[in-house]
C-alpha cells in the first residue's frame, strides 16, 4: 500500500515540475522605450529581444493606456512588432492615443506554429508622470513583490484526487 502511495506521489510531483519547465521556453531578455518616460499622446519606440522566439513567430505588444485618477482604461492596443535584424531584435513605433492617460500597462503575446503564448506574467507599468502606484511606490510595477505561482494549487489538487482514488480502492 505504501509503495502505491509513493509511486502516485512521484508521478504527481513529476507532472508539476513538467508544467513549470514548459512555461519557461520563451523569455523577454531586454526591452527599451524611447523616450523612457513618455507623455500622453506621444510617439514611443519600443525595442525588445527575446530568447526562444524563432523567425516564423509573430510577436505582439499589447498596450493598455489608463487614467489613474478616474480608473478608466482605454481598450488595449494589439501591435505587431517587426523583426529588425538577424540578432532577434524586434522594434515597434507606437502612437499613444488616450488623452487623459497617466500610465500604460504592457505585455507580450507570441504566436508560434498556431500556438499562442501570453507573457502577461511580465506585464509592466510605465507612468507618464511620477505618481505613486496602487501600492504606494514609484517602481513602475517592477517591484519584487509579485504574487507567488499557482503551481501549488496543481499539487494540492493532485494530492486530493490521489486520496479519493486510494480511499475508493479500500
Amino acid at each position: 500500500m505504501m509503495k502505491k502511495i509513493l509511486i502516485v506521489g512521484f508521478i504527481l510531483l513529476s507532472m508539476c515540475f513538467l508544467g513549470m519547465t514548459v512555461s519557461a521556453e520563451i523569455a523577454l531578455d531586454d526591452i527599451e522605450f524611447d523616450p523612457a518616460s513618455p507623455s500622453a499622446l506621444s510617439d514611443v519606440t519600443v525595442t525588445t529581444t527575446f530568447s526562444g522566439v524563432t523567425d516564423n513567430d509573430n510577436v505582439y505588444l499589447i498596450i493598455k493606456e489608463c487614467d489613474a485618477d478616474t480608473g478608466i482604461c482605454n481598450q488595449p492596443m494589439n501591435n505587431s512588432m517587426v523583426k529588425a535584424n538577424e540578432a532577434g531584435i524586434y522594434t515597434l513605433d507606437v502612437s499613444l492615443s488616450f488623452t487623459s492617460a497617466t500610465y500604460f500597462d504592457y505585455w507580450f503575446e507570441i504566436s508560434s506554429e498556431g500556438t499562442w503564448t501570453e507573457l502577461k506574467d511580465i506585464s509592466y507599468r510605465i507612468n507618464y508622470t511620477e505618481t505613486p502606484d496602487d501600492n504606494g511606490d514609484t517602481t513602475n510595477g517592477d517591484s519584487d513583490n509579485e504574487t507567488p505561482g499557482f503551481e501549488i494549487l496543481t499539487l494540492l489538487l493532485a494530492i486530493v484526487v490521489s486520496m479519493i482514488v486510494l480511499r475508493r480502492k479500500r
